[in-house]
């Protein structure tokens, strides 16, 4: 695949990890249903408890894959390897523990609740999203590592470019305007320090004499 595409839709597929992270855990992953009253059956009470209430790592790793995004266009190099790392943990950190959850739900539901009891517990598939977000994160952050280095940078086209010869400066001989049509700046000015006229169209650096 060709660098700047690959470059382009690895950034592409960490930023909607990171935005799939951030979202997923911000939404209602548990409804419960509890009692007002800690022994009594009624009356109750409807808790939502959101992913990050139940996982609480896991809305700051999709917030350091965002800034791992960025941090890619501005460096090159090695800098880009190590962000790339740092992108594939931060995935780690949200999609893993996304995963964990549907085989612990009991314990985290239990610690969030601070201890009510729940007497019923209805879920949804957000928690899907935010493993399916955070696996993305890791092979991008992947990719970014193994390959980066070999992407476009940022900085590359704001570098200063090499220094060039101006159009009609005669870099063959004195510096000169051999065409008899005029001369640089620089030319002009040596020729009135020695009393000759650079606008007369003879070639400077003679006498003056007529």
């Amino acid at each position: 695949m060709n660098p700047r595409r690959e470059y382009g839709m690895t950034i592409a597929v960490l930023i909607v990890a990171a935005i799939g992270m951030i979202v997923a855990y911000g939404a209602t992953w548990i409804t419960a249903t509890v009692p007002v009253f800690r022994g009594e059956v009624t009356p109750t009470r409807l808790v939502s408890l959101t992913g990050s209430m139940l996982i609480g790592s896991g809305a700051g790793a999709g917030w350091v894959a965002a800034a791992c995004a960025a941090g890619i266009v501005a460096t090159r190099t090695w800098g880009r390897t190590a962000i790339g790392i740092l992108a594939a943990l931060a995935g780690a950190a949200g999609g893993i523990p996304a995963i964990a959850f549907i085989l612990s739900r009991g314990p985290l539901v239990t610690d969030a609740l601070a201890g009510d009891e729940a007497l019923e517990v209805s879920g949804n598939a957000w928690w899907v999203i935010a493993a399916l977000s955070g696996l993305a994160g890791m092979v991008a952050g992947a990719v970014t590592a193994l390959r980066g280095r070999n992407w476009p940078s940022l900085s590359a086209r704001y570098e200063r470019p090499s220094a060039t010869t101006p159009t009609g400066v005669n870099t063959a001989g004195s510096g000169s305007d051999t065409t008899g049509t005029g001369a640089t700046a620089i030319t002009m000015w040596d020729a009135l320090d020695r009393g000759e006229d650079p606008t007369d169209g003879r070639p400077m650096g003679g006498s003056n004499a007529r």
